[in-house]
């Protein structure tokens, strides 16, 4: 019986969004099972509007970047962070692990943690990146043939994890929300009913941020 679910998705926005479906799936498959999701620092705050999650983990590297000595900074603290992290984590004794982040470190975490079930990426042996799951594997050679796929992110990491991908995307809706944009509706007299299209334009790698010239031409063909 799966009681703890761990799901290290320390990633981007976009990934966390994407996630969503998977993490509605775990919880239908396993509605008493206690859910865990580890993201970078710099999402913490957005990671608490994804549905179906019972604690989040910060996982912090950005605190090395900004410290106040750098010339008394060494690797050793580094590890020494690393290894009270997993540490704490591995206390939590999960059985189930899912992989979002597909990175080498993130890989070596899931070999440190020593979970049993693990669905996406880890290490074996000799440090080298592995995944029996055929869904992950599927996701890993699909950047190097993107003209051959057919499948969404969000399909993907659901059947990653086992699940069968039975929605949309979501995320929770706050009750400051409406207030935030009370005024914008209002200058445009956008009313309830009225279609209302929004873009996400940037991304936090300027090699997958689409033109500004593309969008324009999008929110034309909209209009």
């Amino acid at each position: 019986m799966v009681e703890k679910i761990l799901i290290l998705n320390m990633t981007r926005m976009g990934d966390l969004i994407q996630s969503t479906p998977l993490l509605a799936g775990l919880r239908k498959r396993h509605p008493s099972a206690r859910i865990t999701v580890v993201v970078s620092s710099d999402f913490f705050e957005f990671a608490k509007r994804i549905p179906h999650v019972d604690e989040i983990v910060v996982f912090n590297l950005r605190q090395f970047n900004e410290w106040k000595d750098k010339n008394s900074l060494s690797w050793v603290e580094v590890y020494r962070y690393l290894e009270k992290f997993l540490d704490d984590l591995a206390a939590g004794r999960f059985d189930l692990l899912v992989n979002l982040s597909h990175s080498k470190l993130s890989a070596l975490m899931i070999s440190y943690l020593g979970v049993k079930e693990v669905r996406g990426f880890s290490c074996h042996e000799t440090g080298d990146r592995k995944t029996n799951h055929p869904w992950m594997q599927y996701f890993g050679t699909e950047p190097f043939n993107r003209a051959f796929n057919t499948y969404n992110l969000v399909d993907i990491f659901a059947r990653g994890g086992d699940v069968v991908p039975d929605g949309r995307v979501k995320i929770v809706s706050e009750p400051g929300d409406g207030a935030l944009i009370a005024d914008t509706l209002a200058r445009e007299n956008i009313r309830d009913g009225d279609c209302l299209s929004g873009i996400q334009a940037g991304s936090s790698l300027e090699g997958r941020r689409w033109p500004a010239s593309s969008f324009a031409e999008l929110a034309d063909l909209l209009a």
